[in-house]
């Protein structure tokens, strides 16, 4: 099973900020929207970074009130993990655990084309393994003509 399935069965939003977008204006887009993290994006929508929630409260902690001035691309993490549409799920969830990250960037020939959840990716797997154990169990206990 591929990401792209992730991706059909469970549409997310993405956030979607300039690398000169100001922390104060994405802190706003996270209260407005109910979302955590931003995926930074140049202006050919190519993925240059990631900022969360995490990355605000670190460097406002850091620099204080000046630090809501700032440009995301001074406090975006650039080097992101991602994965590709054509992906096996399995692959992708051992990746997201072995970096201990919930979402991964979907990126398609260096565009952004989503995001996928763990608990998503994890959702699709659980119904696959019900779906082949029921029809499992319809082979095995199928009721029968004569006998």
């Amino acid at each position: 099973m591929i990401i792209e399935r992730v991706l059909q069965n469970f549409p997310r939003a993405t956030l979607r900020a300039s690398p000169h977008d100001t922390v104060q204006t994405i802190a706003g887009q996270f209260e407005k929207k109910h979302i955590g993290l931003a995926m930074v994006c140049d202006e050919q929508d190519h993925l240059v970074g990631v900022v969360s929630l995490g990355d605000i409260a670190h460097v406002i902690g850091e620099r204080g009130p000046e630090a809501v001035t700032l440009p995301l691309r001074m406090v975006m993490t650039s080097d992101v993990e991602t994965c590709s549409p054509k992906e096996e799920i399995e692959v992708v969830l051992k990746r997201m655990n072995d970096g201990d990250v919930r979402h991964l960037p979907v990126v398609e020939d260096g565009k952004l084309v989503g995001i996928i959840e763990k608990e998503d990716a994890l959702q699709v797997l659980y119904d696959l393994a019900a779906l082949d154990f029921a029809q499992l169990r319809n082979y095995v206990f199928k009721v029968s003509g004569r006998y």
